[in-house]
C-alpha cells in the first residue's frame, strides 16, 4: 500500500503584514501586539508571513524574532528583473548577508 502525502489546504498560502503596522512597530505597543498576534495565527494555520515596507534593521530584527519568515522592502533591495536576481543570487551577495555584514563566499 502506498502512502500519499496530503497537503494542508493552506499550504503555499501567505499572509502579508501591511506597511502601516510595520512602520509603527517600534513606536506603538498596539502595533507590536497586533503583529505578534498575526504571526502566531499564521504559524498556527501553517501560512507564510510576509512583512511589507520594512525600513530599518531594527524592524527586521524584531519581525524575525517574532517569527516572520519573509520581508519586502527597499532595505533588502530594489525591484529588479529576473535576470538581475539570478546574477545577484549567483554572486552570493544576497541582501540578508549584506545586512549581517557577511559574505557567503
Amino acid at each position: 500500500m502506498r502512502s500519499k502525502r496530503r497537503r494542508s489546504p493552506n499550504s503555499g498560502r501567505q499572509l502579508k503584514i501591511g506597511q502601516s503596522f510595520v512602520k509603527r512597530l517600534c513606536m506603538a505597543p498596539a502595533s507590536f501586539v497586533i503583529i505578534q498576534s498575526v504571526l502566531s495565527m499564521t504559524h498556527g494555520l501553517h501560512l507564510r508571513a510576509t512583512a511589507e515596507g520594512i525600513e530599518t534593521r531594527q524592524e527586521w530584527d524584531i519581525l524575525k524574532a517574532l517569527g516572520c519568515q519573509e520581508g519586502q522592502s527597499y532595505l533588502f533591495g530594489r525591484p529588479m528583473r529576473k535576470e538581475d536576481l539570478v546574477t545577484l543570487t549567483i554572486s552570493n551577495d544576497l541582501p540578508e548577508q549584506r545586512l549581517a555584514g557577511q559574505s557567503m563566499s
